[in-house]
């Protein structure tokens, strides 16, 4: 692929989809198997299941699929046919974490050491689960910008829809890609020399150049973490480049301009590839009936591919288990 030049053409590039093309449903076959696995594993703590815990060939070839889907189709996948009248919340997220070990190995989400991220509203804003997060991001009601994660795959499992709102927006980044070389490949080569990052929860300024995008073995990958670039500019005294701030601009733009937008219903669970696909939600309300609820998961696969170290996440998970560590040895919780 010659950055600027060649457009990608294949499954992984497309724009405003309806949900249905992300749609998999689950056959009788795997929601037995799926339910068998659950009531085996019953009386385990739910996150310390293993993949050999919850296992059966039907599990294994559905996260084989999962995996083609994420890979060499769409990028994203929203599993179809989990009951929630028939599953409360604690089987949904038994379920849902099981599965997952067949995807990936779980990474920690805050310096908490969290493998598993409850996406809601704050119940009581003013003692935050985690005082870090300070009622945003994923603990809030608000609109969520497009951004991307952690790791090669994320999952997002609904337990509960709001009441009103909380739409999912995905965008396909080689689409974005391909509308700058068509658009504006003058400032494209801004994304991939990137600007200086403040990373992790204690806005540590990296020595070198973070990117937003790279390309790795012909594969265009993406890392959407621009706060803190934009925090880097004012710790150092500087604007961001005007060539970058207008790139993550038309970014931004064409994502929204190609976006695929739906409402993830109870028992329904998405998950995508977190280089190729970026992410956001729309804001929601709740109300007593309906509190909102996700289970997030961040989750490497055994061959997952590397990233390049001028990706923010490199630099995050280190510094994540650096101090996870250091609260371990020390016996200080996070």
């Amino acid at each position: 692929m010659k950055i600027g030049k060649d457009l990608i053409d294949n499954k992984t590039a497309w724009r405003n989809p309806p949900k249905d093309l992300f749609i998999r449903d689950l056959t009788g076959e795997e929601l037995a198997a799926l339910d068998q696995a659950l009531h085996a594993t019953i009386d385990k703590p739910k996150l310390s299941i293993t993949r050999e815990e919850f296992d059966h060939p039907v599990i294994r070839e559905l996260a084989r699929k999962i995996m083609v889907d994420l890979r060499e189709g769409p990028g994203a996948t929203i599993l179809r046919g989990l009951d929630a009248k028939v599953y409360d919340a604690e089987a949904i997220e038994r379920i849902y974490w099981g599965l997952g070990m067949h995807l990936g190995k779980p990474s920690w989400q805050n310096d908490l050491g969290d493998l598993m991220g409850y996406v809601e509203e704050e119940p009581d804003p003013e003692n935050p689960y985690d005082s870090r997060t300070k009622g945003r991001g994923y603990r809030s009601s608000h609109e969520a910008g497009y951004h991307t994660d952690t790791d090669e795959v994320v999952g997002l499992a609904c337990v509960r829809r709001a009441e009103q709102g909380g739409t999912s927006v995905i965008a396909s980044i080689p689409t974005i890609y391909n509308e700058f070389v068509k658009k504006r490949p003058d400032i494209l080569p801004a994304l991939f020399e990137g600007y200086y990052a403040t990373v992790g929860q204690d806005e540590v300024m990296s020595d070198q150049k973070m990117v937003i995008f790279a390309e790795v073995d012909g594969q265009l990958l993406c890392e959407l973490q621009d706060s803190g670039m934009r925090k880097a500019a004012e710790k150092r005294g500087e604007k961001l480049p005007e060539d970058l701030v207008e790139a993550l601009s038309f970014l931004r733009d064409t994502a929204e301009e190609t976006r695929a937008e739906f409402l993830l219903e109870d028992g329904e669970i998405l998950l995508w590839n977190n280089r190729t696909v970026i992410h956001g939600r729309r804001g929601f309300q709740n109300s007593p009936e309906r509190r909102r609820l996700l289970l997030r998961l961040w989750l490497a696969p055994e061959d997952t591919p590397p990233v390049p170290d001028t990706f923010p996440e490199v630099m995050r998970k280190r510094l994540r288990r650096e101090k996870i560590e250091r609260q371990l040895a020390s016996g200080v919780p996070g």
